[in-house]
């Protein structure tokens, strides 16, 4: 799987699979529209004038009405652009959120099952030797048990923090929009 482009993101943004994205796509659509028109609103300000047998573009006396609005729509499809590559960035190989969401609680679930399976270990000790809890903890296959999970979970925590966080900044992202 390989980063999304911009074009991919905006034609996937509309799906119900992507709807937490929708809004981000469409700011960037309504944001290119309205600097295609501010573009569009300047160039039908130019007319040709005739100097020494040569025509040359020139500006009519109105041109500077639309000068402000160019610049805002420049500005707005900057940020938005700026906003959906971050937003992909964040994604890395990613689809779209969910898909980090999703990565999240499978790694989650991972760590779960082997603290799980230690605990169930250290509990069908104390059942088949009638001991207490304390006397089985030092047996091997409880600490081996044990051990696995503390590595499962060491191992995966940067995994977690990593995506919490791109998750995190993915959302506000999205909560601009």
């Amino acid at each position: 799987m390989t980063k999304a482009t911009t074009t991919e993101f905006l034609a996937r943004a509309g799906t119900p699979k992507h709807v937490d994205e929708a809004k981000l796509a469409l700011a960037y659509i309504a944001a290119d529209r309205s600097l295609g028109e501010a573009r569009i609103s300047l160039i039908s300000h130019i007319s040709a004038v005739e100097v020494d047998g040569k025509f040359v573009p020139s500006f009519d006396d109105e041109v500077g009405d639309c000068i402000p609005a160019l610049s805002a729509s420049e500005k707005a499809a900057s940020a938005v652009k700026k906003d959906v590559e971050r937003y992909l960035s964040l994604l890395e190989d990613a689809q779209s959120i969910s898909q980090l969401t999703e990565s999240l609680g499978r790694i989650r679930i991972n760590v779960r099952n082997a603290e799980f399976d230690s605990k169930s270990r250290l509990e069908r000790e104390v059942r088949s030797r009638k001991g207490d809890a304390a006397e089985c903890m030092t047996l091997p296959i409880v600490v081996d048990s044990f051990a696995h999970s503390e590595k499962v979970a060491k191992e995966n925590q940067q995994s977690i923090d990593d995506l919490l966080s791109r998750i995190a900044s993915a959302k506000k992202i999205l909560g601009k929009y």
